[in-house]
């Protein structure tokens, strides 16, 4: 945020019932109680806060009173009637349109132009393709430029070009998992690979040109949540059994694993040797040092 000729960090929390952002540098806070129930992730794009609701919508903020100024309503009556899943995702168009590309629960993919009432496009996957796991923005090494919304959805994985929704067709060669895909996507290999995790305790790397399976890693546990990471040596996943796998990433061998007591909620981050993510048990965080392979740090609820 930049205010008055200077920047001061502020820090934007989200919940259910209402939006909060507060001021690191001194005192101040300031709370947005909206009319409908928040779902999804926040974003803020450099101008506006974009905040999605539990009926489908997207609000339009004013950084600074978080007031709202636009209310986007996909087609079908006051929204979709299921909540916003995931992230917001910003994306700029070759002849710079400035869309708001996001999902919801009940299966429909959808991008937004602020001001603009009707939707760029929007796609409906049906109840039965439900995202399963947050989207995904993934830039796709055979496309060139172009960018696709890609998401578990159903038993397989859905991507669609993020400036027209025309799906990315794959032929009935494409790799289908025993169980559904069940993590958001990564790219590897200079983006020729999508990687992602399933019910059946695995990492499957796919083809990004046709879809067809090109790797696979065992956890030999339960299924696999949050996102894949890959660190910079290895592939690391958390599955439902409370562990953190990494693996070598050309071969597919497993190198180590971590008890962290839970699955990660949400996509990790890498900074520096740090693997930094929460997990869904006790609203936990951590930091695990890659050099050494311990965990550096846990925070869980009971230290707050």
């Amino acid at each position: 945020f930049k205010k008055k000729g200077y920047e001061t960090k502020k820090i934007l929390l989200q919940r259910p019932e209402c939006l909060l952002t507060a001021e690191l540098d001194r005192n101040a806070a300031m709370v947005a109680d909206l009319e409908d129930p928040l779902a999804g992730t926040a974003l803020f794009d450099g101008q506006n806060l974009w905040v999605g609701t539990s009926n489908g919508d997207l609000l339009q903020l004013d950084r600074q009173t978080l007031k709202p100024l636009w209310r986007f309503v996909l087609p079908g009556g006051g929204g979709l009637g299921k909540e916003v899943q995931g992230p917001i995702l910003p994306y700029q168009t070759q002849d710079s349109r400035n869309l708001l590309v996001f999902a919801t629960k009940d299966g429909h993919l959808a991008a937004a132009q602020a001001g603009r009432k009707e939707p760029v496009w929007l796609v409906a996957m049906g109840k039965e393709n439900f995202p399963r796991a947050d989207p995904a923005l993934l830039r796709l090494s055979f496309a060139g430029d172009r960018k696709f919304l890609t998401v578990a959805a159903g038993p397989a994985v859905a991507s669609f070009d993020v400036a027209t929704g025309v799906p990315l067709k794959w032929g009935d060669t494409r790799f289908v998992p025993p169980k559904p895909f069940t993590t958001t996507p990564v790219t590897m290999d200079q983006d020729s690979l999508i990687v992602l995790g399933s019910a059946d305790g695995n990492l499957y790397a796919l083809k990004a040109s046709d879809g067809t399976l090109a790797r696979r890693w065992t956890t030999g546990g339960p299924a696999i949540r949050g996102a894949p990471q890959f660190t910079g040596q290895h592939l690391a996943a958390s599955s439902d059994d409370g562990n953190l796998y990494f693996f070598e990433p050309a071969g597919g061998h497993f190198v180590f694993k971590l008890k962290i007591g839970g699955p990660m909620s949400g996509a990790p981050a890498v900074h520096k040797d740090l693997l930094l993510f929460g997990t869904a048990l006790q609203d936990g965080f951590f930091g695990v040092d890659l050099a050494r392979q311990t965990v550096r740090f846990a925070y869980t609820a009971e230290h707050i």
